[in-house]
């Protein structure tokens, strides 16, 4: 009996905490409740896909979720994804395509404790490469006039014959 690769996909998540008492430049804190008015923009990303071992010809629906848990509104969220290039992407959720396989999303103002998702569709080709394929998220957001770095999240997902 021959062993089967196993592909883990369970929703990825990051969290970015950026110091904005510390000047322009994000720092990082351990995640605990203590001091969570140092870091008023305390957000985190989460993904979803949902097929973890998508077919040849499935359509894969794909979604990343962004929420501001810190004290102060963030001004402006832009998430940047990317997807396997051959992929056909079928409803991009109003996001800018960047070029073959990337997808540019202005999320706009999030207030204290708000979330936005972005969903879109892409299909799997009659004849895809079979094995691991990762679909990868980034934001860069920007409180008080200030830009930072936001948090960062991939998924893997396993290309299969058949389930």
């Amino acid at each position: 009996m021959g062993r089967r690769p196993f592909a883990f996909l369970a929703a990825a998540t990051a969290v970015v905490f950026a110091a904005l008492t510390a000047g322009p430049a994000a720092g990082a804190a351990t995640g605990s409740s203590a001091g969570r008015e140092r870091y008023p923009a305390d957000l985190s990303l989460a993904g979803h896909a949902n097929h973890r071992r998508p077919l040849p010809g499935e359509v894969q629906e794909v979604r990343w979720t962004v929420r501001n848990h810190g004290s102060r509104p963030v001004t402006a969220v832009d998430l940047d994804a990317t997807v396997p290039e051959v992929w056909r992407l079928q409803d991009d959720s109003g996001c800018a395509r960047r070029d073959r396989g990337r997808l540019h999303c202005a999320l706009g103002p999030l207030s204290r404790g708000e979330s936005r998702t972005v969903r879109f569709e892409l299909a799997v080709p009659p004849r895809p490469r079979l094995g691991f394929e990762d679909y990868r998220a980034r934001t860069r957001f920007t409180v008080d006039g200030t830009g930072y770095d936001g948090p960062s999240a991939h998924m893997r997902v396993e290309v299969v014959r058949h389930r």
